[in-house]
């Protein structure tokens, strides 16, 4: 009876070494592996593509890229902005204070940053810690009104060694159109700049959008440049 539990023993341990805590290996088919390069101003307020260079996986339905620099009337209160979008519904790069073109619908993920260096008392999000998961800028950039969320999701992750801040929620007005729509939202810091990972649906298919686009944000790889 002893050799006999003494044998089931040894085969609960060798089980439990099978069935470890490693993450599983996510499923990116449907996916296509993306790079960018982010340009801003350097310290003589020239324009280079220094900033670092972004690697991630994009939904195949996100067909459509295009960056621009959104500016404002002054050079800090700015955007660069890089969007995938799926070309199925309107393109628009807004810029500027106001827009008067309103896209009945969107269906994209954008990536933000200031074009020049911020001043460390205006980094909001330094430093990045738990402690602040129930501010509304902290968890969704300050793109919708605090009170408003309906918050679906609220996470902190190392993501391939950096501190990310992700997000989802529904917003009673989209970004772009002023209509109901659904946020998933990554943050985290980049060379004195915020790093926000932004997107947006007000399409009526959301089916899907928070994992894949959760998805998407597990797979980004950020590589600073001198």
């Amino acid at each position: 009876m002893k050799a006999a539990f003494t044998k089931f023993a040894t085969l609960i341990i060798l089980f439990s070494c099978k069935s470890s805590d490693r993450p599983e290996e996510i499923n990116y088919s449907g996916y296509n592996d993306q790079n960018i390069l982010l340009t801003g101003y350097d310290e003589k307020y020239e324009w280079n593509d220094s900033l670092a260079s972004v690697t991630l996986k994009i939904p195949d339905r996100l067909d459509t890229f295009y960056k621009w620099h959104r500016t404002s009337d002054c050079l800090s209160c700015g955007w660069v902005q890089y969007r995938f979008a799926d070309r199925k519904y309107p393109q628009f790069a807004e810029g500027g204070f106001y827009w008067t073109f309103v896209p009945d619908s969107t269906y994209q993920l954008s990536i933000c940053h200031k074009p020049v260096r911020m001043t460390p008392d205006s980094i909001f999000l330094k430093p990045l810690s738990e402690k602040y998961t129930n501010d509304g800028f902290y968890h969704g950039g300050g793109l919708t009104l605090n009170d408003s969320a309906k918050y679906i999701l609220k996470d902190f992750k190392y993501i391939n060694e950096r501190a990310f801040i992700i997000s989802a929620y529904i917003s009673p007005y989209s970004y772009l159109t002023r209509s109901p729509a659904l946020f998933v939202v990554a943050a985290t810091n980049l060379k004195d700049r915020e790093l926000f990972f932004v997107a947006e649906c007000s399409a009526k298919d959301t089916i899907g959008f928070i994992d894949n686009m959760y998805k998407s944000f597990l797979s980004i790889r950020i590589k600073e440049n001198p």
